[in-house]
């Protein structure tokens, strides 16, 4: 019966995100068909079926009773109506009467400068923020103290690696924002719009200025040494091709999916050295169907029995010392001490991987559950329509294409409630603007 509920549940889904999505092709993928594809079916269902089945073992899932099994399906078959409801809703606000023709015309269109016709005025600070950027690498580099894809070749096991990770991510002793902001988002995102740019002039002192942001970028995504961010980054760039050229062909998706795979194997069975192949497949198939949904699980288990549902304390420590009582560590956090409490204390887990129902859950409980799909998808909505609505200019090719893959569905509700970061963003890039008109006034007057 399960199976057969969950194969209604993934059509009625499938309608719904098409109607608002522009475009379901795979050689065609934007910011909702990603959510349906890899965020909710490939990520999240497929695993959470197997789990409401009796399948699945892992040690998080050992700890999650049949009832919770059942009981978080119900829920995550929610989460896939639930979603392309509250984006539906927010074309209301944009008054789009057909998507399709909506995404087409951006898609199919040319890119446009924003200000100007080379866009001078608004480089220049683009030009200040890429050399910010420099800075932040050079400056997190000297707090960490080491550049750790030196040292990667020098580990004997999958443990020192996560032992250094956890190290850089939770260990950092300087400005967290530098590491945040600078460093680990505006850098990529500054990639993708030099990249927009190279696409929109072809000059050479754009290409020049793409090839440096990729050099910083690839820096960056390896200096955790974590294995998906890498190829998340490959996926941005195919994603970025389809919002700059309407499409990629069958055969160059082809070829990236198959690439994609062999990366993702050849980067474990680099981690996991002198581990038998089928070893290092078997974890694989584990990690993504299972590991990575299993949180939810276990969110649904232990709160409010054993932990107390968190409210807002966990949405950062400014907020939480300014209108409560304390902050509380995020349920991604709670959740992966009551797991794994030897490994957390010794630094090699941090977070636990969920849905962000799960933590929506956490924090709010039935009120969480039951918002959190349609509030996620008006925010999901809002953005995408109006960078649809909008001119196709870099900046704005660039904002899509980093957070068409930045949504985080596979890991925290918190973040769509209060995010320092994309703030920051937003001051920066807005200021960035002001900045250029002011300096093309100066220059007219």
């Amino acid at each position: 019966m399960i199976y057969l509920i969950s194969i209604i549940v993934v059509l009625i889904s499938y309608f719904l995100f098409k109607s608002v999505a522009g475009s379901m092709a795979l050689n065609r993928l934007n910011m909702i068909s990603i959510i349906f594809y890899f965020y909710l079916i490939f990520m999240s269902y497929l695993g959470t079926v197997f789990i409401a089945n009796g399948f699945g073992e892992n040690p998080v899932l050992n700890k999650v009773s049949s009832q919770t099994r059942v009981f978080g399906w119900i829920v995550i078959s929610y989460v896939m109506i639930g979603v392309p409801i509250g984006i539906r809703l927010s074309k209301y606000f944009f008054k789009i009467k057909c998507i399709e023709k909506t995404y087409n015309n951006y898609v199919y269109g040319n890119i446009v400068s924003l200000i100007t016709k080379k866009d001078s005025y608004i480089k220049l600070p683009l030009y200040i923020l890429s050399f910010f950027c420099l800075l932040s690498t050079f400056y997190v580099i000297y707090i960490v103290g080491k550049i750790p894809q030196v040292n990667f070749f020098n580990f004997t096991s999958q443990v020192d690696a996560l032992i250094d990770r956890n190290e850089i991510s939770r260990g950092f002793k300087g400005i967290y924002a530098i590491k945040s902001v600078f460093f680990e988002q505006l850098t990529p995102l500054l990639s993708l719009i030099s990249y927009a740019y190279f696409r929109m002039t072809n000059s050479i002192k754009d290409r020049i200025w793409f090839y440096f942001m990729l050099f910083l970028t690839l820096f960056m995504l390896t200096f955790t040494l974590a294995k998906s961010p890498l190829i998340s980054y490959g996926i941005m760039f195919v994603i970025l091709k389809i919002y700059i050229d309407g499409y990629i062909k069958w055969k160059y998706f082809l070829v990236s999916s198959i690439l994609g795979l062999f990366g993702i194997i050849f980067m474990f069975s680099i981690v996991a050295r002198g581990t038998d192949i089928n070893v290092v497949l078997y974890f694989l198939f584990n990690r993504i169907f299972f590991d990575q949904i299993s949180g939810t699980f276990l969110m649904f288990e232990i709160f409010p029995s054993y932990n107390d549902f968190i409210g807002f304390t966990s949405l950062s420590k400014p907020i939480s010392n300014l209108f409560f009582e304390s902050y509380s560590e995020p349920a991604t956090r709670l959740a992966m001490e009551y797991a794994f409490p030897v490994a957390t204390e010794q630094g090699l887990m941090n977070l636990l991987s969920t849905l962000f129902i799960g933590e929506a859950w956490a924090n709010f409980g039935w009120f969480g559950l039951i918002i959190s799909p349609i509030y996620i998808g008006l925010i999901v909505g809002v953005f995408y329509y109006f960078i649809l609505t909008s001119r196709k200019t870099p900046i704005f090719l660039g904002l899509l294409t980093y957070f068409s893959f930045r949504v985080n569905f596979s890991s925290q509700f918190n973040p769509y409630l209060y995010n320092s970061s994309v703030f920051i963003i937003a001051i920066i890039f807005f200021s960035s603007y002001i900045y250029a008109l002011l300096l093309k006034q100066l220059r007219i007057n």
